[in-house]
């Protein structure tokens, strides 16, 4: 199935006056804003004063690897111009360390912070402001990987990186696909190699998951994205801001399976040949 258009709403900047970060959470007056649960933990930390700041980590990027990329990342280039930007201390992958080494921003955490005036963004709308800070971080990220022809179409293996998602057939698909001239390419190989991969694709192809969201700003407009939806975990996320970038979107939905989901290699091939044949146009979001 093919996907083209969504909606969109403004960012909306909230200023917080007094307010304090402290183990995971921002208060101000009897507000509490959870990004990291972490009550338990009792720890001290050097307390430090800040008179304007910005929050750039969210609850979800604090969690999942792909809304860290593909919201928080974003979120900082907002931060940076709004005033100093605050993040919440989480465990960072390799690939995380060194998105943010490319993309030139410092995820240092703030622990116990006082701020006289704290700016939380509402920025899950996919608008003009935020295509261009995708293009932003694209272009930060061609300077040191430059498109090549684009002319493969990659398949983006999760195997068992992140929670379990496995693809009940997938030695037999991956080898339809390999004899049709599909790269593999493994999320767990380093990110350099993935990048690099990606940069030279028309199409990628995975199942669903975070790990998609390695294509945020290594395909450009005119590519397009194939998704394998599990039947009881659709969730089309990456479908909203390949759509704000102009990049086509379809998705194929799997079979449940006592060892996980099957997808049949034939859906995958048509829907693919559709997608390669879908002009270059992109929508241009107000």
């Amino acid at each position: 199935m093919l996907a083209d258009t969504y909606t969109h709403e403004a960012t909306v900047a909230y200023h917080i006056k007094d307010a304090i970060i402290h183990n995971g959470s921002v208060y101000a007056s009897n507000m509490r804003y959870i990004v990291s649960d972490r009550a338990l933990e009792h720890q001290f930390h050097t307390v430090q004063h800040f008179g304007s700041a910005s929050l750039t980590s969210s609850a979800a990027g604090h969690t999942y690897f792909g809304h860290w990329l593909r919201d928080d990342c974003l979120k900082y280039l907002l931060a940076e111009q709004a005033g100093a930007p605050i993040c919440i201390g989480q465990k960072f992958s390799s690939h995380q360390k060194m998105y943010a080494s490319y993309f030139g921003q410092d995820w240092t955490p703030t622990e116990s912070a006082f701020i006289d005036d704290l700016v939380i963004f509402q920025d899950h709308a996919q608008n003009s402001l935020k295509k261009k800070r995708y293009l932003e971080l694209q272009d930060r990220l061609s300077r040191l990987f430059p498109d090549r022809d684009r002319d493969k179409v990659v398949f983006l293996r999760r195997g068992r990186a992140g929670s379990p998602r496995f693809i009940a057939n997938e030695g037999e698909l991956l080898e339809c696909l390999a004899r049709e001239g599909v790269e593999i390419v493994d999320v767990e190989d380093d990110l350099p190699t993935i990048l690099s991969q990606l940069k030279n694709a028309k199409l990628v192809m995975s199942i669903e998951g975070s790990h998609i969201s390695h294509c945020t700003y290594a395909l450009a407009s005119g590519c397009a994205l194939l998704v394998l939806e599990p039947p009881d975990r659709f969730t089309a996320t990456h479908r909203h801001w390949a759509t704000c970038t102009g990049i086509h979107f379809g998705f194929v939905v799997g079979e449940p399976e006592s060892k996980g989901y099957r997808f049949s290699s034939k859906e995958i091939l048509q829907l693919s040949e559709r997608l390669l044949g879908l002009g270059s146009d992109s929508f241009e979001p107000a």
